[in-house]
């Protein structure tokens, strides 16, 4: 089982939380972006109060209570691909990130403005085709990654090489020392797994 263990987790108890915040005087940071966040979308302080923030959806059984909370987009930006045999991606790619990150898939070569990944993919600023039915999971993968790093560092941990590193707040792939293992994409990842083009 992987876990990525942010503190404040969406998947604990209510009563964990509770404690958490009586144990742990940093709790009152996070308490404070979620009343400025709640503010700024207009979910009212229940959403925070009563641990709303915990949901993508807010379950039935809690609406049923009486909390009648608006539907809203978390995170700005995330990119998301429509299309079956060519994707298309909801903005462009940006094509400096999408270079490193495709080193991990294998070896790439640039023509024309396209990236290609020899009987893998063939990547644009505005288009994917995907050569390998199998490898498109990944290639999805990477280009998430790319768009919508947060910075976490879970695949630093990941890589056997050291090829990935923070800076400026994002992940960045030696290309030079990636051996293209693949291990950095096992397990879940923040820019893919919650991806705010599906929250």
């Amino acid at each position: 089982m992987y876990r990525v263990g942010c503190y404040p987790c969406p998947s604990a108890d209510i009563g964990d939380t509770e404690v958490l915040k009586r144990a742990f005087e940093g709790y009152r940071r996070w308490e404070k972006y979620l009343e400025n966040y709640a503010r700024e979308k207009g979910l009212g302080k229940e959403w925070v109060e009563y641990g709303l923030w915990r949901w993508k959806r807010v379950p039935g059984w809690v609406k049923s209570r009486g909390f009648d909370v608006p539907g809203f987009a978390r995170g700005k930006g995330g990119i998301s691909f429509e299309g079956k045999d060519v994707l298309k991606p909801s903005k462009p790619l940006n094509m400096e990130r999408v270079r490193e990150f495709l080193t991990i898939i294998g070896r790439w070569e640039e023509k024309n403005g396209k990236l290609t990944v020899n009987g893998i993919c063939e990547i644009s600023e505005s288009s994917i085709k995907i050569f390998d039915e199998n490898e498109k999971g990944a290639v999805i993968n990477i280009l998430e990654q790319s768009a919508n790093c947060i910075g976490c560092g879970v695949c630093v941990g990941r890589c056997p090489k050291a090829a990935i590193k923070i800076i400026d707040g994002k992940a960045h792939v030696g290309q030079d020392i990636c051996v293209s293992c693949r291990k950095c994409l096992d397990g879940p990842c923040p820019a893919r797994d919650f991806n705010p083009s599906n929250m």
